[in-house]
This record gives C-alpha cells, sequence and structure tokens, in this order.
C-alpha cells in the first residue's frame, strides 16, 4: 500500500471515527466497497449510522478536494490505485 493510500485510509478513519485493520484496508480497493465497509463499520464501532449513499459521496468529495482526481471519475465502481492512481 503506498503513501497516498495509507493517507487515504487515514483520512477516512478521521472523517468515520472508524478505524479500519490494516488487513481490511488491503483488501478495499475499490470506492464502492470502501462505503460499504464505512456504512458497517460505522455502525458496529461507535453506534453511529451512515447511509450508504452519504458515505460514498463523502469519500468522492475526499478524493476529488484532497487528491485533485476530478469527479466525473470517480464512482462506486472505481478501483482507488488501478483506476484513481492512488499508490
Amino acid at each position: 500500500m503506498g503513501l497516498d493510500t495509507v493517507e487515504f485510509v487515514l483520512e477516512i478513519e478521521e472523517e468515520f471515527s472508524i478505524t479500519i485493520s490494516d488487513q481490511d484496508a488491503e483488501a478495499l480497493g475499490v470506492v464502492g466497497d470502501i462505503a460499504r465497509y464505512v456504512t458497517k463499520e460505522s455502525a458496529r464501532q461507535n453506534g453511529v449510522e451512515v447511509n450508504f449513499e452519504t458515505a460514498l459521496l463523502k469519500i468522492i468529495d475526499m478524493l476529488s478536494n484532497n487528491y485533485g482526481i476530478p469527479r466525473q471519475n470517480i464512482n462506486s465502481v472505481s478501483h482507488v490505485v488501478n483506476d484513481l492512481g492512488l499508490n
């Protein structure tokens, strides 16, 4: 996992107040999978219900705003490394 990806995982943890294990982080390569994980883990770890669409939109915002990826290039099936260039 590259530095950009590690930073992105840390940002997700901070934004959604969850902890992502290294093993889980390695398996989360697709934007939609990350949003589903956030939805599940937010409820499990801190009892906060996060809607899938809300999580997805926030993750897209983070990728666009923090990494300069054009919003139109990001969707739920985008692979963070292969499609969006985070390494």
